[in-house]
This record gives structure tokens, C-alpha cells and sequence, in this order.
């Protein structure tokens, strides 16, 4: 019979393998969320950044429901070319704080007797990925389609928009946000951009206008719990690659609601919407035999089971102004969207809540002025970041960004003149930020310091003497001794629309 220790020391790659295929296995399904239009409030090129206060195409659906009472019915295609130009430079690492080779060695006494190390860091130089910064720059490509309708003498309003990337149906990209990235990419990635784009997504809704001067709309994106059983054999624990595989993946579908209101009176238009909390969740629950091993009491199989979380996007709640004129025959609109968002309750890719971001108040303000047959639309927009300073063991990666955004339309005065088309251009700037790493203190037992990742107790398990390499801090975690980030991000919208009742 096998040793079941010498076993156990090789369960954590069959845990890596399993992650794969649960992972590869249940993403073949869609999981729903929009944070691409929260990132880049996309609305008709004319009206920019009036996603949640003067849009009228079927785009409202998601931002306001209750808009869509103030739409036209139409059809609208879009593509947009999404940009990401972007950086994090990591600092010099003095020297004195490698992981030595002898932590192979390093054990504690626990109750007098010696244990292995709590966390086992990989020795500095022979961490599998080497250590460097993160440059990003790629266009990412997407059609959007909507449509909207109206019945009952225009008082219900149905409205749909969907996202579909080209080239990807859906893509995620786990990562650690600490020390723990040693053991997979070794690099740090912006928390909030990324594969959070890279998903194809639905919402739909209808509004009713029960008052002239009152709609209100309720809408809703499509949200996935996703669960992986990878179940496996192995009748030699020596050779896992040779495996008897039977994964199992079942997708529990939910829906993520939001609601809105719009009341106008003359020129003067008030909107508000409410978005509910939505995310993607993964639960992997592995199930692990050998050939000949004592299991456990109570268990026929070893648990190797974990949690993940995407797409998360936390409560939001947004009121909108919007004041239109009429200047002899010239139409001219001033809005503006005032977000909260409760980013203190997000939830990072493997599920760990973090537990200082804050709740962040983003602004947007545009103009849009109609001249015959054309429109023309100027917006500028700050959205602050929740994240501190990273200044212990965790690097979130994450900006304030401020932006501005140029907008052109074109509805020919002849027998098409349902017929519009419209050209954006947005660009948003990451404002740079630095992060530095506090003074490492042993006595600091919270947790969010930097961890000292092999312990100034550690003996030499081979002559059971102190092991002079642990004395003082050792760490790989990416941030130490700094790092900094920032960058652009810059889009192209293009719209085609068509409204056959248009006036």
C-alpha cells in the first residue's frame, strides 16, 4: 500500500488540474453581467455618457427602464472597438527579503513537535514565472444589438440590448491578489477591467407610463450559479497523468433586477434607477479516489473543493437631470448622472471579500444640440476608485478615471428617414497611482500586513537547529517594496439605426 503521506504531498497539482477542468467545463455556459456599459456608460454617439439621463435608443433598457417610454420603436446595430492601453510597473526589490532554497527545510514546533510551514512560498529564484511588470495594449471588438417596442397606445414599452464579443462567447481569468501568485502567473492584473469585458451579455425590460408626465420600467440581466464535480480516479498515485475521469456541472440560472422611474414636466426631465447586486459564482467540489488507501472516517473519497466569484457588480443606485430647450428649431439637451455605488460589499474572483474598499460617488455631465439633420454631443465623466492604498499583503489594482467623449449623428431629411447613423469616439484616463508597502511589523496579527512567509522559529528540519535564513521578513508578494499603475482606455462607437415610425 502506498505511504497515504507521501499521497497527500501530491494532491496539489491533481487540486490545480481539477480547477482546470471544472473551470474549462461549466464556462461553456453564459454567465451575465454588464460592467462594460458601467465602465463606459454607452448611449447614442450624439449623446454621450446619457446612458442613465437622455438616451432614447433601446441601450435605456439596461441603464433606465422606465426610458424606454421615451423611445421611438426601432432596431439599432452597434460596434464598438474597445482599447486598452495599460501598465503596472513594479518596484526594485532591495535585497535581504528572498525566500532562501533551505525553506525545503524549514519546519515549526508545534506542541514539540515539528510541522510543516502554515504557508509555503516557492524559493525566490526559482519561482516558475519571473517577476515583471504588466503591459497591456489590445483592442477588444463588440456588435451590440437592440430593439424596442411599443403597445397599447404607446404606453408599454418592451426594450432588449445584448453584447456579443467577437472571436469569445465568454471568457474569466482567475487571479490572486497577495503572495499567492507565486504559484501561478506571478503578475498583477487590474481588478476591475479585463475579462469583465470579455462576456456575453443580455437585459431586458419593459416600462409603462402611468401618468404623461410618469413611467416606470423594470428590467433584468440573466446571472449564473455554476457548480463542477470533477470526480477521479487514480490507480497509481505515482502516475497522475494516467486518470479515470467522470466530471459532473450542473448551472443554476438567477436573475439580477433592476427598476427605474422617469417623471418630466416642460423641458425639465428627472430620472432614477435602482441596480440590484449581481455575480457569476463557480462551486467546485472535487472527489478524489486511489487505488488502496484508507480514506478518512466518514469518507469514501479525498475533498478538494473551491469557490470563485466574477463579474461582480455591487448595488448601484443613480439619479439623472436632463434639461432640453428648443431655440428656433435648434434642439439642445443638458444632462448629467449622479452614481453611487456600494463597492465596500464587491467580492474579488476567488471569493474573499476585501475589507476596506469603499462606496464611490461618480459623476457624468453632457450636451447634445440637434442642427437639421445632424447631431452633435459632447460629455466629460469622473468615476472615483473604491480601492485604498494597497500598503499591506493585498494589490488590488484599481484607478480613478476621467474621461470626455465626442459624438456625431446623421438622420437624412429624405424617404429614409428612419434611417440614422451615428460615430463616437471616448477616451478615459487612468490617473496614475503609486502604491508603497508599510514598515513590516511582527506583532501586527490582523492579517492585512505583509505576511513574513517563512517564520523567524523556523528550524532546520535536518539538524533541528534555527534556521538563520528566516530571520527578519521574507516575502514574495509582487507589490513589495512598490508598485505603481495607470493608462488609457479608448473607444469607437458606430451605430446604425432604424425607426420606421419616426417623425
Amino acid at each position: 500500500m502506498k505511504n497515504p503521506k507521501d499521497i497527500r504531498n501530491r494532491l496539489g497539482s491533481r487540486l490545480l488540474r481539477l480547477a482546470l477542468v471544472g473551470t474549462a467545463l461549466c464556462f461553456s455556459s453564459s454567465a451575465l453581467a454588464i460592467p462594460l456599459l458601467e465602465t463606459f456608460n454607452i448611449s447614442e454617439p450624439s449623446r454621450p455618457f446619457g446612458g442613465r439621463s437622455a438616451s432614447t435608443s433601446s441601450v435605456t433598457a439596461y441603464y433606465n427602464p422606465a426610458r424606454l417610454t421615451q423611445t421611438t420603436e426601432s432596431f439599432t446595430f452597434t460596434y464598438l472597438a474597445i482599447n486598452q492601453n495599460l501598465s503596472i510597473n513594479l518596484g526594485d526589490r532591495p535585497k535581504g527579503y528572498d525566500v532562501a532554497a533551505d525553506v525545503y527545510r524549514a519546519r515549526v514546533l508545534v506542541d514539540g513537535q515539528a510541522k510543516g510551514l502554515a504557508f509555503r512560498p516557492y524559493p525566490t529564484r526559482q519561482i516558475p514565472e519571473p517577476r515583471s511588470g504588466t503591459s497591456i495594449n489590445e483592442v477588444d471588438q463588440y456588435t451590440m444589438i437592440g430593439f424596442a417596442s411599443k403597445y397599447f397606445e404607446d404606453r408599454l414599452a418592451v426594450g432588449m440590448t445584448a453584447i456579443l464579443p467577437v472571436g469569445v462567447f465568454q471568457e474569466q481569468s482567475p487571479f490572486y491578489v497577495d503572495e499567492r501568485t507565486q504559484f501561478f502567473s506571478n503578475r498583477l492584473n487590474f481588478e476591475l477591467l479585463g475579462d469583465r469585458f470579455k462576456v456575453t451579455t443580455f437585459a431586458l425590460a419593459l416600462a409603462y407610463q402611468v401618468h404623461e408626465r410618469l413611467s416606470v420600467g423594470f428590467g433584468g440581466t440573466l446571472a449564473n450559479n455554476l457548480i463542477s464535480i470533477p470526480q477521479i480516479y487514480l490507480k497509481d498515485a505515482g502516475d497522475q497523468e494516467e486518470a479515470e475521469t467522470n466530471p459532473q456541472t450542473r448551472v443554476e440560472a438567477i436573475m439580477s433586477p433592476y427598476m427605474g422611474i422617469v417623471y418630466h414636466q416642460d423641458h425639465l426631465e428627472i430620472s432614477s434607477s435602482v441596480h440590484f447586486p449581481s455575480k457569476t459564482t463557480l462551486e467546485g467540489k472535487g472527489e478524489l479516489r486511489f487505488w488502496d488507501f484508507e480514506y478518512p472516517d466518514g469518507q469514501t473519497y479525498l475533498k478538494q473543493d473551491f469557490s470563485l466569484t466574477f463579474l461582480d457588480q455591487p448595488l448601484r443606485i443613480n439619479v439623472a437631470p436632463n434639461i432640453n430647450f428648443n431655440l428656433s428649431g435648434t434642439l439642445l439637451e443638458i444632462y448629467s448622472d449622479l452614481a453611487w455605488t456600494r463597492w465596500s460589499t464587491y467580492t474579488s474572483r476567488h471569493n474573499q471579500q476585501p475589507n476596506d474598499w469603499v462606496d464611490t460617488l461618480s459623476t457624468r455631465v453632457g450636451s447634445s444640440i440637434r442642427i437639421g439633420s445632424h447631431q452633435l454631443g459632447v460629455g466629460i465623466m469622473y468615476e472615483p476608485t473604491p480601492v485604498p492604498n494597497q500598503t499591506g499583503r493585498t494589490n488590488y489594482v484599481d484607478n480613478a478615471r476621467v474621461g470626455g467623449q465626442l459624438g456625431w449623428s446623421w438622420r437624412p431629411l429624405s424617404s429614409l428617414t428612419g434611417l440614422e447613423i451615428g460615430l463616437g469616439l471616448q477616451v478615459q484616463r487612468l490617473l496614475e497611482r503609486k502604491h508603497v508597502k508599510a514598515q513590516y511589523d511582527p506583532s501586527d496579527k490582523s492579517g492585512n500586513g505583509l505576511l513574513d512567509e517563512v517564520p523567524d522559529e523556523a528550524i532546520d528540519v535536518v539538524n533541528n537547529l534555527s534556521l538563520e535564513s528566516a530571520k527578519g521578513l521574507q516575502t514574495n508578494n509582487l507589490g513589495f517594496p512598490y508598485f505603481q499603475h495607470g493608462g488609457w482606455l479608448n473607444s469607437l462607437v458606430f451605430t446604425v439605426g432604424f425607426s420606421p415610425d419616426h417623425k
